[in-house]
């Protein structure tokens, strides 16, 4: 017997944007919202459970993913990865 697999998406939505100047997720990529078109990829390829990092509020829950906090506020890429 096999024990099904089960993936979950992350997108890494924290971070103060401090070069960008604005929500990196809000920035307009190939027609639509970079963040908006990650979450949608990973739905596309299949993965139901899409888990927004460092997202507590944010626009991209109203596509149905969950919010989970950065447990390592300031940390950068690598402390979203740990949380």
């Amino acid at each position: 017997m096999t024990a099904a697999l089960s993936v979950i998406g992350a997108v890494f939505v924290g971070g103060e944007s401090r070069r960008m100047g604005s929500d990196k997720a809000t920035i307009d990529f190939d027609g639509g919202p970079l963040g908006a078109r990650a979450v949608t990829a990973l739905r596309d390829a299949g993965i139901e459970r899409v888990v927004l990092i460092g997202a507590e509020d944010h626009h991209l829950l109203a596509l149905g993913a969950e919010a989970a906090e950065d447990l390592w506020p300031g940390e950068g890429p690598a402390g979203a990865v740990l949380s």
